[in-house]
C-alpha cells in the first residue's frame, strides 16, 4: 500500500487493477505463487491493498524480504528450488529496486524470467535505465494478455537465454 501511495506512474489505478486479473488468473491454475512483503506483511502500509488481499491465490507462500532482493532471504530461494522452477513471471513494486534485484537474483540462480511490465511500478518517474538493465540480463518483457497465455501455455513462455547472463555483485 506504501508504495501504491507513492507510484510515479500516472494511471496507478490500472495497474492494481491488472495485478488483481493476474492474482485471479493464477488463483484458477496450478501454478506457485510467491509473494514477498517489505518488512512486514501486518504493518500498516506494507499490507497489500484490500483489493488484492481479497484476491490472493489461497495457496500463496508469503515472504517477510528485508533485503531488496526476494533471493536474498534463505526461505525465498529455498521455495524456488522446492518448485524446480525453470521461469518465472514476475510483478510488483519498485522497478528499480526491489523488482530489479529480485529479477537479477533470479537470472542468477538460472531462472528464466518474464518481467510483467505493465504491473511493475515505482516511484521513480523515470524507469528507463532499470527496464534496460533488465533487458541486459536476460529479461523478457510482456505485457497481462500474453501472461494470460502463458499460463495456459506454460511452453509458450520464452526460452530463457542459452547463456547464462554474467552478473557481477556489488563490492
Amino acid at each position: 500500500q506504501t508504495f501504491i501511495s507513492g507510484a510515479a506512474d500516472k494511471d496507478i489505478n490500472a495497474i492494481v487493477a491488472g495485478t488483481r486479473t493476474i492474482f485471479e488468473l493464477a488463483s484458477t491454475r496450478a501454478v506457485p505463487f510467491l509473494i514477498s512483503y517489505e518488512h512486514s506483511k501486518t504493518q500498516s502500509g506494507y499490507t497489500l491493498p484490500p483489493t488484492l488481499k481479497e484476491v490472493l491465490p489461497g495457496r500463496a507462500e508469503e515472504f517477510i524480504k528485508t533485503t531488496f532482493a526476494a533471493t536474498g532471504q534463505p526461505a525465498f530461494a529455498a521455495a524456488v528450488k522446492q518448485h524446480g522452477l525453470t521461469h518465472v513471471i514476475l510483478l510488483g513494486a519498485e522497478t528499480d529496486v526491489c523488482v530489479l534485484q529480485t529479477v537479477l537474483g533470479l537470472r542468477k540462480l538460472g531462472l528464466g524470467v518474464t518481467l510483467l511490465e505493465d504491473t511493475v511500478f515505482t516511484s521513480e518517474p523515470n524507469t528507463g535505465p532499470a527496464l534496460r538493465r533488465l533487458k541486459q540480463a536476460g529479461v523478457q518483457l510482456a505485457k497481462r494478455a500474453e501472461v494470460a497465455g502463458f499460463l495456459d501455455h506454460p511452453g509458450d513462455l520464452p526460452a530463457p537465454p542459452a547463456v547464462p547472463i554474467r552478473l557481477v555483485d556489488p563490492l
